[in-house]
């Protein structure tokens, strides 16, 4: 399959082919922009840039609005690095039927989907960083620490492969989507609750039920949804599969006191990063972390286009 390049202007004096809604999955939601260097002799490195936006918002474009991302791509590419930024699946805003997993899936796939169009898109496909933040911190994490995701024997060649990268950047990250976890290990030190989280506040019920497509507290709790929860937990990952090196940058507001008994904006508190941190150490990989107001940082002078350039060149 050959790709049409499209017209585009956001990288003043690059040298680049861009690609635009390249579709990878039946979803029309399900596409990605590619910026891959002309000036390449051989395959390049490349990296896969997963949207934020809770799971239910948010679009690839949204980072050419901000000049501190546009310069990083253009510093990418002018070192024969290529870009990728990917919208996946999102969840619904209100009702949710298939939960987290849909969007980290649709994600997945498109991994996959460029895998299979490396020669194409020349790149080599050993030298690949995820990045992302918030929801797309997860997928990073999600994606990057597993043993693989390929399923051989697939009718579908493209399910056959498996994007194994170097590093993953991971900015305002959360630990697990084991919202269990939560309670037992991200917020242990706060005495946080779930299911009284779960009683008080509208927002904490909403993000439940639609994280595993459910309707009530006693659903969660089932051991039928045990599977799932282990399915989406990144610290069961880590601990279990083949985690690699990670640059974790967790810089929103610290709070050490329950409000309301909650965490104030609990999607991004550094604790999460704190776990993931102590996690990886465990693991043995190489960590780069900023755990804002908690011990153990050492982003050092390293930017994260450093960072890049250190795993990728």
């Amino acid at each position: 399959m050959a790709f049409i390049t499209s017209s585009n202007s956001l990288l003043v004096g690059s040298d680049y082919d861009f690609y635009n809604n390249i579709q990878f999955g039946n979803s029309n939601k399900e596409t990605f922009d590619a910026f891959i260097p002309n000036t390449a002799l051989s395959p390049t490195g490349a990296v896969f840039y997963f949207l934020g936006g809770g799971f239910t918002s948010g679009d690839k474009n949204d980072i050419y609005d901000d000049d501190d991302e546009v310069l990083l791509i253009t510093n990418c590419i002018d070192n024969d690095i290529a870009f990728f930024s990917f919208n996946y699946d999102l969840m619904e805003s209100e009702v949710e039927i298939n939960g987290v997993i849909a969007s980290l899936e649709s994600a997945k796939l498109g991994t996959q989907f460029v895998s299979y169009y490396k020669t194409f898109f020349n790149i080599d496909i050993t030298k690949i960083v995820f990045r992302g933040g918030s929801a797309g911190a997860g997928i990073s994490l999600w994606l990057g620490h597993q043993n693989t995701y390929a399923i051989p024997a697939d009718p579908n060649y493209i399910l056959r492969e498996f994007v194994k990268p170097v590093a993953v950047i991971a900015n305002i990250p959360q630990a697990t989507y084991d919202l269990q976890r939560w309670e037992d290990d991200v917020f242990s030190a706060m005495n946080y609750d779930l299911s009284l989280d779960y009683d008080t506040n509208e927002g904490s019920r909403v993000l439940l039920h639609r994280f595993y497509g459910i309707s009530n507290f006693a659903e969660f709790e089932d051991a039928s949804l045990e599977p799932y929860r282990l399915s989406v937990n990144m610290i069961s990952i880590i601990e279990t599969q083949s985690p690699v090196d990670t640059r974790i940058n967790s810089y929103n507001t610290f709070h050490n006191k329950l409000v309301n008994n909650t965490v104030p904006d609990i999607n991004h508190s550094p604790y999460h990063g704190e776990l993931l941190r102590d996690k990886l150490i465990l693991a043995g990989v190489e960590v780069r972390s900023n755990v804002l107001g908690l011990s153990g940082n050492n982003l050092g002078k390293e930017s994260e286009l450093d960072y890049i350039f250190r795993k990728l060149i």
